[in-house]
C-alpha cells in the first residue's frame, strides 16, 4: 500500500507537468478503485486531460465511458466521435466499435457502407469481432452483395483468431453445406471449439450431433454432457431434451426427479412440450408429488398454445373432476380437440 501511495504521488506530479502517460496512468488507477477515496469523476477528469492531448488509449477510455454510461452521462455521439478519431488513426478496436454504431445507427446515422468499410479496415488489422462481423455481412447480404466465398474467408479468419460466434456460424455451414462441401466431421469440430468458451448455442448444436449420429457414431453420453452445459446456461431446449433423457435414462441414469425439474425450468421460458410434461408428471405423480392443481395449471398452459395431449389429460380432469368441477361438456370438447393417435 505504501509503494502505491508513492506512485500515484509521482503519477500526479508528472500529470500536473503535462505528462501524457501519467494522466492516462491516472484515470486508469481511479477507475480500477486503486486510489482510495477517488471522487467519481476523477478518472474521465485524467483521461479527458490525456485525450486533449491526443492519447489514443485515452479517447479509447472516455469513448467506452459515453458509450456505457448510465443516466445523463451515456453520450453515444460522444462515444462515437471519440472512437472516429482513433479509428482513423489505424486503431482496429475503435474501427471495429465505430462499425457497430453505423451498423446499428447508434451515435450516428445508420450507414451499411460506412460500416462495411470500417469492418473491413479493422479485420485487416486483425480484429477477430471484425472480422466475424465482415463474414456475416456477406453472409446474409448486409450492406453488401451476398457473397458465401468471402464470408467463408472471413469467417475463418476469425475462427482461426478464436472468435466463438465465427466458429458456431462456420461450423452451420459445414453442418448444412451452404457455400462448402457439407462435412460433419468439420461442423462438429467448430462447434467443439465454440462450446468449449461457452457458446451456447453451439453446446446444443454439438449435443444434437452426438445424439442423431451426424458424421459419427451416436453418442448419448456426450450428448447429454453438451445437453446439461447448455441446459445450465439456460437453453430450454436442451432443458426439455435432457429432461427427456432423464426420464427414459438414455445417455445417464434414469432419475424423474432430475427429469422433472429441468422440465420445469423449461417450462417456466415458455416450452409448450415442457409444460406439457410438467403437467403430466404432476397429474401421475411421476418423480413429484401428485397435485391435480398444478397439473392443471401446466396442462391450461400447453393446451392453450395447442398442445393436444394437454386437451386429453384436462379432458380426463374435467371428466372425472381430478382438482376441477366435473364438466362433461367440457370434457367432450377438449377431447373431440385431441386426436386418438396421439394419446400416451
Amino acid at each position: 500500500r505504501k509503494d502505491e501511495d508513492e506512485a500515484v504521488k509521482w503519477f500526479k506530479l508528472a500529470a500536473k507537468n503535462g505528462s501524457v502517460y501519467a494522466q492516462y496512468k491516472l484515470g486508469l488507477l481511479h477507475e480500477s478503485g486503486v486510489i482510495p477515496n477517488a471522487k467519481p469523476g476523477d478518472a474521465k477528469m485524467w483521461y479527458n486531460k490525456a485525450a486533449a492531448q491526443g492519447h489514443a488509449k485515452a479517447k479509447l477510455a472516455l469513448a467506452r465511458y459515453y458509450d456505457t454510461a448510465s443516466g445523463s452521462t451515456l453520450d453515444k455521439q460522444k462515444a462515437a466521435d471519440l472512437y472516429h478519431s482513433v479509428a482513423y488513426q489505424g486503431n482496429a478496436f475503435a474501427q471495429y466499435k465505430l462499425a457497430n454504431m453505423y451498423k446499428d445507427g447508434v451515435g450516428v446515422k445508420k450507414d451499411l457502407t460506412q460500416a462495411h468499410s470500417l469492418y473491413l479496415k479493422s479485420a485487416k488489422n486483425g480484429n477477430h469481432n471484425a472480422q466475424n462481423q465482415l463474414g456475416l455481412m456477406y453472409l446474409n447480404g448486409t450492406g453488401v452483395k451476398p457473397d458465401l466465398q468471402n464470408s467463408i474467408v472471413w469467417l475463418t479468419q476469425s475462427a482461426n483468431n478464436g472468435n466463438s460466434n465465427a466458429q458456431f456460424e462456420l461450423a452451420k455451414l459445414y453442418q448444412t453445406g451452404k457455400g462448402v462441401k457439407q462435412n460433419y466431421d468439420k461442423a462438429r469440430k467448430w462447434y467443439e471449439k465454440a462450446a468449449l468458451q461457452g457458446h451456447r448455442q453451439a453446446q446444443y448444436e454439438l449435443a444434437s450431433i452426438y445424439h442423431l449420429g451426424l458424421g459419427t457414431p451416436s453418442n448419448f453420453t456426450q450428448s447429454a454432457y453438451w445437453h446439461e452445459k447448455a441446459a445450465k446456461k439456460g437453453h430450454k431446449i436442451a432443458q426439455f431434451k435432457l429432461a427427456l433423457m432423464y426420464n427414459s435414462g438414455i445417455g445417464v441414469e434414469k432419475n424423474l426427479n432430475k427429469a422433472f425439474n429441468l422440465f420445469l425450468k423449461a417450462a417456466k421460458q415458455g416450452d409448450v412440450n415442457s409444460q406439457y410434461h410438467v403437467g403430466l408428471m404432476y397429474f401421475k405423480g411421476i418423480g413429484i408429488t401428485k397435485n391435480y392443481k398444478e397439473a392443471f395449471h401446466w396442462l391450461q398452459k400447453a393446451a392453450k398454445k395447442g398442445n393436444k395431449l394437454a386437451k386429453y389429460y384436462l379432458g380426463i380432469m374435467y371428466e372425472n373432476g381430478y382438482g376441477v368441477t366435473k364438466d362433461p361438456r367440457k370434457a367432450y370438447n377438449l377431447y373431440l380437440n385431441s386426436t386418438n393417435n396421439e394419446k400416451k
